[in-house]
């Protein structure tokens, strides 16, 4: 199982949330692709499954897209890839005035691109995601202590680490 991280930043993600980027501590970048088949060569390896993901907790559709348009552009590196999980990251508003992140456009878009994909190079992916907290926000409430209280210009903001 890969885990792959877009080399570049989206200007609209949470640069706080973002995985991906050149100094990742997670995956492997795309410049770091001719090294992965060499060693997937001369280990005798095949790689049948690859996590790509963003976690960015944002409200637009666009990151997401373009991500997976990547991942499977970087798959096709790749012929004995059977899984590609997308991750999540998905945003959840906070107030109000924010607009919901559009999951309905989301299923389609990504289903047109995986079919045309699958399609087009003649394979059959299995599409993973992880919506997490996009699921999880509107269901219940975190109980938890604050223990700590940074305060970041105007910007009051509490750290719980702890559960209750």
């Amino acid at each position: 199982d890969l885990h792959s991280f877009p080399t570049r930043r989206s200007s609209d993600l949470n640069k706080a949330t973002t995985m991906g980027g050149e100094n990742s501590k997670l995956g492997i970048s795309l410049d770091e692709l001719e090294n992965l088949k060499e060693e997937l060569k001369i280990n005798n390896l095949k790689l049948k499954a690859m996590h790509h993901h963003i976690g960015s907790s944002s409200l637009k559709l666009e990151p997401f897209i373009n991500s997976l348009k990547v991942a499977l552009k970087f798959s096709l590196n790749f012929k004995d890839i059977e899984i590609i999980n997308i991750g999540g990251g998905y945003g959840v508003k906070f107030s109000p005035e924010e607009k919901d992140f559009d999951i309905k456009k989301f299923g389609s878009e990504v289903s047109r691109i995986i079919r045309g994909h699958n399609s087009r190079y003649g394979k059959d992916l299995f599409l993973r995601i992880e919506p997490g907290e996009f699921l999880m926000w509107p269901c219940g409430v975190a109980i938890t202590k604050v223990n700590t209280i940074k305060n970041n210009g105007k910007i009051g903001r509490a750290s719980c680490r702890e559960r209750v």
